[in-house]
C-alpha cells in the first residue's frame, strides 16, 4: 500500500545521514522516485496532517521538482499547520528551487514575529535558504548579520561561509567590527576549508 511506503521512507530518511551512508540514501531515493507523482497527488488530496507531514519529508528528500508547487502552496498558506509549513520550507531548501527563496524568507520573518522558540527553527530555515543559494539568499543572510539575536547572527555567518564569496567575507568582517566575538570562529573557519 502507498501509505505504508510513505511511512517507511519517512522514517528511514529521518534516521539516515546522507553523508555517512550515501549508498543507502541513494537507494532510498531511487525506491521513492518511482512513486513521486503518486506521492504529490496524495499530498494534495489528503487531510491527514500526520500523513502530509511524512510526505513533506519524503518529497524533500526525493529531490523531484514536481513537489515544489504543492510545497510552496502549503508554505504560503497561513491557515496550514505551523509544523507542516516549517517542514515544507525545509523540504523546499533541499529541493534547491530558487523560486522558493522569497517564500522561505517571508515565512522566516513571520515565524520570527509569532513563534516563542523561533531561534531554534531559524537555523534550519536559514540553512534551507543557504541550500538554495543565489544572490537573494546571500543578501538575506548578510542582512541577518545585523539581527539582534546572537544565534541568528551566528547562523548567518556559518551559512555565509559556505558561499566562498569575497563580498561575503567583507560582510563578515564588518559584522566582526560590530560584534567582535560573534563571527570570529566562523570567519576563521572559512580559511580552514
Amino acid at each position: 500500500m502507498l501509505e505504508d511506503l510513505i511511512w517507511e521512507l519517512s522514517e528511514e530518511f529521518e534516521n539516515i545521514d546522507p553523508e555517512e551512508d550515501k549508498i543507502k540514501y541513494e537507494r532510498l531515493r531511487k525506491k521513492g522516485r518511482y512513486y513521486t507523482d503518486r506521492f504529490v497527488s496524495l499530498f494534495e488530496r489528503t487531510d491527514d496532517d500526520d500523513l502530509r507531514g511524512a510526505l513533506v519529508t519524503v518529497l524533500g528528500e526525493l529531490g523531484d521538482k514536481t513537489a515544489v508547487e504543492p510545497l510552496l502552496k502549503v508554505l504560503n498558506n497561513s491557515l496550514e499547520d505551523d509544523l507542516l509549513r516549517f517542514n515544507s520550507a525545509i523540504a523546499l531548501g533541499r529541493l534547491g528551487e530558487t523560486r522558493s527563496v522569497e517564500s522561505i524568507i517571508e515565512y522566516f520573518r513571520f515565524t520570527e514575529v509569532t513563534e516563542d522558540l523561533w531561534e531554534i527553527g531559524a537555523w534550519s530555515l536559514m540553512g534551507a535558504i543557504a541550500d538554495i543559494g543565489g544572490d537573494r539568499a546571500k543578501s538575506f543572510l548578510v542582512e541577518m548579520l545585523k539581527h539582534n539575536s546572537d544565534q541568528i547572527r551566528e547562523a548567518a555567518s556559518k551559512y555565509l561561509r559556505d558561499f566562498q564569496d569575497d563580498k561575503v567575507v567583507l560582510s563578515l568582517i564588518k559584522a566582526l567590527d560590530d560584534s567582535y566575538d560573534l563571527c570570529d570562529g566562523v570567519l576563521l573557519g572559512r580559511w580552514d576549508t
